[in-house]
């Protein structure tokens, strides 16, 4: 039996700052940037083509910073929890 790979893809749209230095935040945000969305896309036609080989699974991330706060502590246990190679960006 193969071994499945899993490789996790964390994509993360930063956040406004204002002058003080303070993240900008709306209680109700508008719809994930286009940027974020397209690198979703390609991520996603990547894991159907196998790009990475036939032993390995993508699992993506979009994370929105404008309208959800990232917990970092969170998605470090999760991704120790899962022992799966990483990349943010």
């Amino acid at each position: 039996m193969k071994m499945i790979k899993r490789f996790r893809l964390v994509l993360i749209k930063p956040s406004h700052y204002d002058n003080d230095g303070y993240v900008i935040r709306w209680w109700r945000g508008g719809l994930p940037s286009n940027s974020l969305a397209c690198l979703y896309g390609i991520a996603l036609e990547c894991r159907e083509r196998q790009v990475l080989g036939a032993d390995f699974d993508i699992d993506i991330d979009a994370i929105d910073e404008t309208n959800w706060k990232v917990g970092v502590e969170d998605l470090t246990r999760s991704i120790e929890a899962q022992k799966s190679k990483v990349a943010a960006g």
